[in-house]
């Protein structure tokens, strides 16, 4: 909406035309009343007033054609410029309209993408392994191959880096397993023992080397170490 100097001058000017316009218009009615007094009474006097009342309307249409230039002038103007700020404010509204569509179509265009890249990805994924398959001490589970690995005999498997293969977990031979390191923990530190046992008895037969008993001790000492 237009506001400020240019439309209360419109105002004003429109104001002032339609004072005189009704100015006029009584002017006119006295005109022609004049008239019919001349026409029954032609006196000087009456002549004399009906010219007056004459010139007064002249006058006043002589200043409300001017008066309705300046009017015309002035709200034609007003009128443009809010014709222009009116485009100009559709014009706004338009562009963001359009750059609203057009943020929902990129967010839309990302979703897609996230979309397409996730159906690919499942689709180019390994089939999972139902939960069925998980009975007693058996246990399935997938497995990624880190290394190279290439097969000796017909029970082995050659593999690549990024292969997968289904895995079974055995609990017997995981509990045979534990139970050979048991062994071998236990017989490691029973011959501990033993050589300790050994190297005291060798010391206690050779009493007179002194030297030699403890270059001895020390022998045994790196052996038990290196069992």
């Amino acid at each position: 909406m237009i506001t400020g100097a240019p439309l209360e001058d419109a105002r004003h000017l429109a104001q002032r035309y339609s004072r005189m316009r009704q100015e006029a218009e009584t002017q006119a009615v006295e005109v022609s009343r004049r008239q019919a007094r001349v026409r029954e009474l032609p006196n000087p006097e009456q002549v004399a007033k009906l010219h007056a009342a004459e010139a007064k309307m002249q006058e006043l249409k002589a200043n409300m054609a001017v008066l309705g230039k300046e009017a015309s002038t002035a709200l034609a103007a007003v009128e443009s410029q809010q014709q222009r700020l009116t485009f100009q404010r559709l014009v706004a509204l338009v562009e963001g309209e359009k750059n609203y569509h057009l943020r929902i179509a990129a967010i839309l265009g990302d979703v897609e993408a996230e979309m397409v890249t996730e159906k690919q990805w499942r689709e180019s994924a390994p089939p999972v392994i139902p939960s069925d398959n998980f009975s007693g001490n058996k246990m399935y589970f997938l497995a990624e191959a880190t290394h190279p690995f290439t097969a000796t005999s017909e029970k082995e498997l050659s593999l690549s880096v990024g292969d997968y293969v289904v895995v079974r977990k055995n609990g017997d031979l995981e509990r045979r397993l534990n139970e050979k390191i048991a062994r071998r923990s236990r017989r490691g530190s029973r011959g501990d023992r033993d050589n300790g046992s050994r190297l005291r008895e060798t010391s206690s037969e050779i009493p007179s080397l002194g030297g030699y008993r403890q270059s001895s001790e020390a022998a045994g000492v790196t052996n038990r170490g290196c069992i």
